[in-house]
């Protein structure tokens, strides 16, 4: 999850360099994005489909009320068949 962090800082950093008004607001708002996503619980998961492939990642990631965080990923990618078409006759 760290990476997400460093994307969100980046596309932070980004937004801040523009010369518009609400930059600093969009500012704000990643800089918010970030600190949830090391002080909240969360779960989900992650497909991504390219080719004949398809990918999960189930992710999970917990903070203890000492600060700790915990997280867990498992990834599973599965090879589809590519489809035949039957013909009757």
């Amino acid at each position: 999850m760290r990476i997400w962090t460093i994307v969100l800082l980046g596309a932070a950093c980004a937004v801040h360099g523009a010369d518009s008004g609400s930059s600093t607001e969009a500012f704000g708002w990643l800089k918010k994005m970030a600190n949830a996503s090391r002080q909240q619980n969360y779960s989900g998961t992650i497909v991504y489909q390219y080719g004949n492939q398809v990918e999960t990642s189930r992710v999970v990631h917990f903070v203890n009320s000492a600060g700790g965080e915990f997280e867990t990923s498992k990834r599973s990618t599965v090879h589809r068949a590519k489809s035949c078409a039957a013909t009757s006759r």
